[in-house]
Parts: C-alpha cells; structure tokens; sequence
C-alpha cells in the first residue's frame, strides 16, 4: 500500500458508494486515490520511511475537555504545505484548531473516527441517513438507559463502544446532529462534522508546524460521552448486556522504539 500524503476530499462514485479522495505517495511524485469512507483510516497522513524531508515528527499527551470550543482553520492548506507542496490540495478537508499557545492541528477524519466508528456496524453506517434512527429506539429511567436495536444489530456488534456511542446518539441531540453532519458535509465534498460538546484525552502523534502540531494520528483515546445515567441496557434479540456509561482505555500509546520506527520520535 503506498503511503498516503493527505486525505483531502469526498466523492460519490457512479455506484453511488461514497469515497474519499486521497493523494498517496507514487516513487517520486504522487497519485490520487479513491476509498470508501466506510474505511475512514486511522492516519491521515503516512510518513514510514521517513520520507518527508524536513518535517519534524513528534507525539504529545493532551485532553481536551470540549470539542465544540475548536476553531476550523480558514485556510487548511498552509498547515500542509512542509510535506504536500506540489499536490492539489483543495480546502475539502477541515483541520480544526484546539487550543492556543501550542496549538492542536486536527483534521476532522480523526474526530469523525473517535466519536462515531470504530466498529463493523458503525463504520457501515457512517453516512446512511437517519441512521441511528435505523439502529435502535431508547427508553430511559432515571438511573439506565435501556436500548432495544432493530434486526441491523447483531449480538456480536455489542461492545461498550458501539453501547456507549449508541447511547450518546439516542439520547442527545448534540451527538444526533453531529453524525448527521458528517453526511451533510460529504454532500458538499468535504470531510467535516459540526463539532458536539464532548471531552476526550489520549495521545496525538504527528508533525510540528510552528509552535502547533499537525496533528496525524490519535492513540489510547479516552472519550467521555455525555450521558445522565450510569448504567447502559441494550437488547439485540434475546441477548441483553449492560456497560458502564465510561470506562477508561485500556489502549496505551506507542513505545518508544515503535515511536522510533515509525519516525515519530521526539527530536
């Protein structure tokens, strides 16, 4: 697989199977690319090898305690400009900024993933309208949040992930809206999603630009879904299972030598 430059737009193909666009690096020069955005990656940017001259690759902790504070860069392409200066890159992929003195550069891919796939059945609905209307009805008490989902659901979709985002999307509006935005901005071409009020910590790994980091990858993600209650119920069949409304990552970052090997080693 060559490695991907930059994932810069959405296309829908003739088959009318929505895709996203990237360029990925040819020898030398570069060619565009075509995926299903179902296969959203998990890095929008690959450097293996080091073969980006000139970029200083590096990893930081942070948290981030609301999303919906996050500014959209107006111009996108400047941020891209030490790795992908000779490449169409078009203003279809939206970087948000978080915070001020050292700043986050995130690309909206990585949030999209982190809130709203991750799983078989959440990536297939990722762009299907109305589609967690599609996957289940809710009927909370004041201390659990009971789900019942339709026949889409198989028991082995259920997982405190799928439970907790499901959950989050059944019972507030602001994580309603946000995935139905994902599907609203790929109409116009461009990855995107309105940001919801939500905190999440882990690690960001990517490249520095200035006194921000562009960031190209996140790892052991801690996202706390804003739910009232504490316990979960969901039903697929006869099959019923309760989770917690949080529980911490268990996913930790990369070792160093990983770091190292991946050229993404602090300098």
């Amino acid at each position: 697989m060559k490695d991907l430059i930059w994932l810069d737009s959405v296309i829908r193909s003739t088959d009318g199977t929505w895709c996203t666009k990237g360029f990925f690096r040819d020898g030398e020069g570069f060619i565009p690319q075509e995926q299903p955005y179902s296969s959203l990656p998990s890095e929008v940017v690959k450097n293996s090898g080091d073969r980006f001259e000139n970029v200083r690759t590096t990893e930081k902790k942070f948290t981030w305690y609301d999303l919906k504070a996050a500014d959209p860069l107006v111009y996108p392409r400047e941020l891209l400009e030490s790795f992908a200066k000779d490449i169409p890159i078009t203003d279809g992929h939206t970087i948000f900024s978080i915070g001020d003195e050292e700043p986050f550069y995130v690309p909206a891919a990585l949030l999209i993933r982190a809130l709203f796939m991750g799983s078989r059945l959440l990536d297939r609905y990722i762009l299907i309208p109305n589609a967690v209307d599609l996957l289940g009805f809710v009927n909370s008490t004041e201390n659990e949040i009971e789900i019942k989902t339709t026949r889409d659901v198989k028991a082995l979709d259920l997982s405190g992930r799928f439970a907790r985002t499901l959950a989050w999307m059944l019972t507030q509006d602001d994580g309603k809206k946000a995935h139905a935005s994902v599907l609203k901005n790929a109409y116009e071409g461009k990855i995107c999603l309105d940001l919801p009020s939500i905190s999440m910590a882990g690690w960001a790994y990517g490249i520095q630009v200035g006194n921000g980091l562009l960031v190209t990858e996140l790892k052991g993600l801690d996202v706390k879904f804003p739910l009232t209650q504490d316990t979960i119920s969901i039903q697929v069949g006869k099959t019923t299972k309760q989770f917690t409304k949080y529980e911490p990552s268990v996913k930790s970052p990369l070792s160093r030598e990983k770091a190292v090997e991946r050229g993404l080693s602090k300098i």
